[in-house]
């Protein structure tokens, strides 16, 4: 069974003008709901230890590159002071 996710925003298109609708569009109060079963909890727990840390590596490096950044030194300031 898949894992199910739910949001109410769009992607934002590349077409000509959808950056000044992206940027101007309403952002729901719903949060992001991520629902995983029984069945894949448990296929998951049986997956090997260093699959899973490589799993967790990749996402690391995927969300490093995609951060902002401003939020990039705001994380290495935090990370100096170890707060």
């Amino acid at each position: 069974m898949k894992s199910k996710a739910r949001h109410n925003q769009k992607s934002p298109s590349l077409a000509k003008g959808s950056e000044e609708r992206f940027l101007n569009r309403k952002v729901s109060d719903t949060p992001l709901l991520y629902y995983k079963t029984r069945e894949e909890i448990e296929a998951y727990r049986k997956k090997p230890v260093k699959l899973k840390l490589q799993w967790l590596q990749a996402q690391m490096e995927f969300l490093h590159k995609a951060m902002p950044a401003k939020a990039k030194r705001i994380r290495e300031k935090m990370r100096k002071e170890d707060i």
